[in-house]
């Protein structure tokens, strides 16, 4: 969270979050910026206070330190301010099948945090995303995220969306701890899902299974139709929505009497 502010005087700025020492910053150009790395935070009401020291004077303070009341008072309160800390939130939607050849795509919204962290295993139990297991941030902007994976074969995958707290098992050195090599997806998920409900970490996580199939498509169609009847067909797929889909009607040595194209809409094709 950025506190910035400015000051005609003085050449210093001590910081005070609950009367604890939180920041000492040089003021440049009479301004003063701090990114307050409210992770660890716990949720709740919070006093935050300003004092600016004069050209020459030490704060003769430590971070960290609980500044007692008369040091305050002495120094003289320059800038307050008031906030109340919530929780982090995180949400995680990914498609429960998808066919061969389309993109997963992976979207959520997360406070607290400006990045999570993915993981797609497939049924085999070898990671897909990212490469090499290692730990890619995927960014937050405006409170919500979204990933995109390409390139998926039939099979079934597991996807594990991590929003990262100040202590996590399931990351180490940058990698994924999702087990060595031979591992099966059973064996990954149960590894990862033990070192996110460990003791003393603070992570928030979702999982979710994807299917990749192979693409298809189901015809509905009357049997029998009069001359200059309508004629509806509609078809089921698992193509993505917008997906182009041609429908022709053919006569029975095989000269194509009609065509026409259409779109998928939620994984129907329709032609009326």
């Amino acid at each position: 969270m950025p506190l910035q502010g400015r000051s005609d005087a003085g050449n210093s700025a001590v910081i005070l979050i609950d009367d604890t020492a939180k920041a000492i910053i040089q003021l440049t150009a009479e301004r003063f910026n701090w990114d307050w790395d409210t992770t660890a935070e716990l949720d709740g009401y919070r006093v935050i206070e300003v004092f600016i020291l004069a050209e020459g004077a030490s704060p003769s303070l430590s971070l960290g330190e609980q500044v007692s009341e008369s040091w305050q008072k002495e120094q003289g309160v320059d800038a307050s301010a008031s906030i109340f800390l919530l929780p982090p939130s995180f949400s995680f939607t990914a498609p429960s099948s998808i066919a061969e050849g389309d993109e997963v795509v992976l979207t959520g919204s997360a406070s607290g945090t400006d990045q999570v962290y993915l993981i797609v295993i497939d049924d085999r139990g070898d990671t897909v995303f990212p490469p090499a297991s290692i730990a890619e941030a995927t960014p937050v902007h405006a409170g919500t995220w979204e990933e995109r994976i390409h390139d998926l074969k039939p099979g079934s995958y597991l996807v594990i969306a991590l929003h990262k707290g100040g202590s996590t098992y399931a990351i180490w050195d940058g990698a994924w701890a999702a087990g060595g090599t031979g591992k099966t997806q059973t064996q990954r998920r149960e590894i990862l899902v033990h070192a996110l409900a460990a003791p003393g970490s603070d992570d928030l996580v979702e999982l979710a299974l994807v299917r990749v199939s192979s693409p298809y498509a189901r015809l509905n169609l009357p049997e029998r139709a009069a001359p200059d009847e309508e004629l509806i067909i509609t078809a089921e797929t698992n193509l993505k929505a917008g997906e182009k889909a041609t429908v022709s009607l053919l006569s029975e040595p095989g000269t194509i009497i009609t065509m026409v194209t259409t779109r998928v809409e939620k994984g129907a094709s329709r032609r009326a």
